[in-house]
């Protein structure tokens, strides 16, 4: 209006007085405030920071430049910074960096999506475990044993093999003859990485039905003889031992299998899952380093 004059609008600036226009600032860049009477006072918009002499987007170290504030990161007075430890923010655009949601609430700097919040230092997330520490591992258990007819109808020199089962102990096998015929020539070996153990043999005073002990040797059982129709094997599943409690989501039978099955020893740990637990952070427990 004539006669009027008004203040430039923010993003616009003046030098002189006079009836021209406000000159509009360039190159991604605004005014803090209105009535600015220098171009010295265009500084980059919250999206874009100053890159030389210029303003650019803001960009994640490594990503190509391009309009809008990158994911991960954000800008305050023309500056770029990645999003700080304990927040995210998983797109483009001029909308701050959220923080992470509890129980998850610890970060890297620079985050892009909330899935890779984290616990806090000294915590381990739990989405509904269960562990237990092993005490101590003691013998093989003669509690529950796995008992099974191998090898049937072999003989005249041909070796029968017994495939090796990690959750299993060779404990002992009972051969049986043949109706009419003599048990003899008879060899009993176990074969574990790559190496091979005779435990028994005979030639000609070979007993029939008598018991073979295998010691609780680990690996695939391996039985040569002539005469012979059948054998009897019997397997420790389980291994005794002494746990930091009594689990609830498994029986203690079931955890000395594992104890067997995995190689356990004193100090090692047991974790069972929960389906459908609820996520929570726990402190690190005993004898763990939670980063």
């Amino acid at each position: 209006m004539a006669g009027v004059c008004s203040a430039c609008s923010v993003g616009r600036y003046k030098a002189a007085a006079g009836d021209g226009a406000c000159v509009l600032c360039l190159g991604n860049t605004t005014t803090q405030e209105a009535a600015s009477v220098s171009v010295t006072e265009c500084v980059c918009e919250a999206d874009f920071g100053l890159v030389g002499s210029a303003c650019q987007a803001c960009v994640r170290p490594a990503q190509k430049l391009h309009p809008g504030n990158e994911a991960g990161s954000s800008s305050s007075a023309g500056v770029c910074t990645l999003c700080a430890r304990g927040t995210y923010k998983p797109s483009t655009g001029r909308a701050a960096c959220s923080a992470c949601l509890a129980p998850f609430s610890a970060s890297l700097a620079g985050l892009v999506l909330a899935s890779a919040c984290t616990c806090p230092a000294g915590f381990i997330d739990n989405y509904g475990t269960e562990y237990v520490y092993v005490r101590s591992v003691g013998a093989l258990s003669e509690t529950d044993l796995n008992r099974t007819e191998v090898c049937q109808g072999y003989g005249d020199g041909v070796p029968c093999a017994v495939t090796a089962d990690p959750a299993r102990r060779l404990r002992a096998v009972v051969l049986s003859a043949a109706a009419n015929a003599t048990l003899r020539d008879v060899t009993v070996t176990v074969r574990h990485r790559g190496g091979s153990l005779l435990l028994y043999a005979c030639t000609t005073d070979c007993e029939a039905n008598a018991t073979i002990n295998l010691h609780g040797q680990p690996g695939a059982l391996v039985i040569a003889a002539s005469g012979s129709a059948s054998a009897a094997l019997s397997r420790h599943v389980g291994r005794r031992a002494v746990l930091s409690l009594t689990p609830k989501l498994i029986s203690p039978a079931q955890a000395e299998a594992a104890v067997l099955r995995y190689g356990l020893r004193a100090g090692d740990a047991m974790w069972v899952p929960v389906t459908g637990g609820a996520a929570a952070c726990e402190l690190c427990p005993p004898g763990a380093v939670c980063l």
